[in-house]
């Protein structure tokens, strides 16, 4: 064992301090751990300290050091990671991080919440999304030596909302496009580029004398994969495929020289000629038949996900109701009588009136949304029939497009039945107006939450990062602190990491009270267990109550560490709360009570102890916190409102400059 590593990393538990001072370092060009600088073993301990992935690049051969959340996420490329350079460790993604490193190097910081990271070496592309962040590192003489980085696998929940988000700039697009090639052109550029892939096709299935047709009129390629505009025999596609194809079922291809949707006679071949090596395929049926198909295909095998099929299906059908959709519009205008049955099977409500504001047709969807028969309406003046919106914006954007016979599209919340609608108007060839219309308020709620998740992603993601760099930055400056400054910045630092810790777990949903209790007391037990007491009801606190608590905590005990009931042999300490129902918002009361402990003096002024514990609890929470020092023990009483989930996330500079102020 490298026993000099102690100078960096205490020896503990985890896997990594025991690396640490098993490590070699004297065969590294780090050297003897206890030459290292302080900036180094501080940002070590800081690093080993925390359950977030985070590592270190140090020196011009920019060598790793990092902690156990890190170590899971090299997976087979540890433990040999640790003391070699970044690009030996990660040489596929050299490309990726490469460029961010020398610019962190030349003194620039860097920030990105969403880096794709190839994990596994191999034929198959295996990306994940990450959020990452570096802070350079100076020497004394300001040169950057090192870089320090947090990072954050980003959650389920985030590629959901990027999918999310996609799809609604695929409605903006598509919903003003009037041609069904471009409709198609549009979707297989879009879907394409979200989804990496080599080529995105759709086309239309036509039955000819010698069988079926798949006819592509448009499609998009990243210039690795050769055009697939023409015409194919629905045959050559194989029988398996067709089969599932028939059936209306999604199929995913992994690799077709080891498929058995491509095992027939030269089928693998033929698709590997057309550098569809893997793909998703979306069958569209309309009257038991296949009517289109959306292909995504990649040159090289890929192991496609259940969220990008999904997705696939989704751009498929919204692809296919936007070129119906064309098509319809298209034939209105050649064709009245044509257009009627396309006009009943689109998903989207449509209405015509002429210029006297009559109605001229009323299709199945429209009845359908306003609850009115379409013998009702036709003929009838419009703002005679629905006068309540009369001044609406609807009003006025239909009263625009006929007086100045442009279209206008627009959102609205519908005045007759309180729905969010989606309105296209067309002026038409006979002075009237040609209107589409859809109900999104779904979409709209889904915006809604859509929003919520990126406020959400901002306060789990980006500020914990900078909570991170601004500690570290902190330390740093103050190098020449006392030794006791130091213990205390590093106790809080500590403190504030083990709060984070169950958040994390959590999901940044909030904590248990009796958790973040038995984390801030659990540096103190050893040899004192059985004169630390906590006891209440089970009690859920949002993230900024969690954080502020704890940090109370930690100030109690260290103060009875060093001077009340935790510094001699037989003081104890009692924590207790309640939770009041009645009160609105609930209130919760917390009591921390020592006995037995030396004689207590009133201080002669307010350390920064009650300071942080009046700032965070009373000014942060709107609460209500008292400190008696009775002779016989400290007790501190504690109020807090339990403000709804609103009152949001905690606030990282507030917790820092607090901290900053003990340094």
């Amino acid at each position: 064992m490298n026993t000099r590593a102690n100078a960096v990393a205490p020896e503990g538990a985890d896997s990594m301090s025991a690396l640490m001072h098993a490590h070699d370092w004297e065969a590294t060009p780090l050297g003897d751990p206890a030459t290292w600088p302080q900036s180094l073993r501080t940002l070590v301990g800081v690093m080993l300290g925390s359950r977030q992935p985070m590592f270190l690049v140090w020196g011009s051969q920019r060598l790793m050091l990092y902690n156990d959340g890190y170590a899971q996420l090299l997976g087979p490329r540890h433990p040999d990671a640790l003391g070699r350079p970044f690009a030996a460790v990660w040489p596929e993604n050299v490309g990726t991080i490469g460029p961010v490193m020398d610019r962190a190097y030349a003194g620039k910081a860097w920030g990105d919440d969403d880096i794709t990271f190839v994990m596994q070496p191999g034929d198959y592309l295996e990306g994940a999304h990450f959020a990452f962040s570096g802070t350079p590192v100076p020497d004394g003489d300001g040169r950057i030596v090192g870089l320090f980085c947090a990072c954050m696998k980003t959650p389920d929940q985030v590629l959901a909302e990027r999918h999310l988000k996609f799809r609604l700039e695929l409605d903006e697009r598509l919903r003003h496009l009037v041609e069904p090639h471009e409709v198609m052109a549009v979707a297989a550029e879009m879907l394409g580029h979200h989804l990496r892939a080599s080529r995105v096709n759709y086309g239309y299935v036509t039955d000819t004398p010698t069988g079926e047709l798949f006819t592509v009129e448009r499609d998009w390629t990243d210039g690795n994969a050769p055009s697939l505009v023409g015409q194919y025999r629905v045959e050559d596609f194989g029988e398996p495929l067709i089969r599932e194809l028939k059936a209306g079922r999604t199929m995913r291809l992994r690799d077709a020289l080891d498929d058995e949707l491509t095992a027939g006679d030269g089928i693998a071949a033929t698709y590997i000629a057309i550098g569809a090596r893997s793909g998703i395929t979306v069958p569209l049926l309309k009257g038991g038949r296949v009517a289109a198909a959306l292909l995504v295909h990649q040159v090289e095998p890929r192991d496609w996900r259940d969220d990008e099929e999904v997705l696939a299906q989704q751009v498929a059908e919204r692809t296919w109701d936007a070129v119906e959709r064309a098509l319809a519009e298209k034939a209105l205008r050649q064709s009245e009588g044509r257009s009627r049955d396309i006009l009943e099977s689109i998903h989207d409500a449509f209405y015509a009136v002429d210029p006297e504001w009559r109605f001229t047709y009323v299709n199945r969807k429209t009845e359908e949304l306003w609850g009115r028969r379409r013998e009702e309406l036709m003929g009838r003046v419009f703002w005679d029939e629905f006068p309540d919106a009369v001044g609406s914006e609807p009003y006025r954007a239909h009263i625009n497009a006929m007086r100045s016979r442009h279209p206008i599209q627009l959102e609205s919340l519908s005045s007759l039945d309180h729905r969010w609608l989606d309105i296209s108007i067309f002026p038409t060839a006979d002075g009237g107006l040609s209107v589409y219309f859809r109900d999104i308020t779904e979409r709209k709620r889904a915006e809604a939450h859509r929003e919520l998740l990126l406020n959400e992603l901002n306060h789990r993601v980006k500020n914990t990062l900078a909570t991170v760099q601004s500690i570290s930055s902190q330390t740093l400056r103050n190098a020449d602190v006392t030794g006791e400054a130091r213990a205390a910045l590093e106790s809080r630092l500590f403190s504030l990491s083990r709060a984070h810790d169950i958040l994390t777990q959590q999901n940044w949903e909030g904590a248990a009270l009796g958790e973040i209790v038995a984390r801030a007391l659990e540096p103190y037990r050893g040899e004192r267990e059985s004169r630390l007491h906590s006891s209440g009801p089970e009690v859920r606190l949002l993230p900024r109550a969690a954080l502020a608590i704890a940090m109370a905590l930690q100030e109690l005990a260290t103060n009875a560490v060093k001077y009340g009931a935790l510094s001699n042999e037989v003081g104890t300490v009692d924590i207790r709360w309640s939770l009041d129902h009645e009160a609105q918002p609930p209130l919760l009361s917390l009591i921390w009570e020592e006995a037995g402990g030396p004689s207590v003096q009133p201080p002669q002024r307010r350390g920064f102890g009650v300071r942080l514990i009046e700032r965070s609890l009373v000014q942060d929470l709107q609460g209500r916190a008292q400190i008696d020092f009775a002779p016989s023990g400290v007790v501190c009483k504690v109020d807090i409102p339990l403000l709804p989930q609103a009152d949001g996330f905690p606030s990282y500079t507030k917790v820092l400059e607090r901290l900053a102020l003990s340094a």
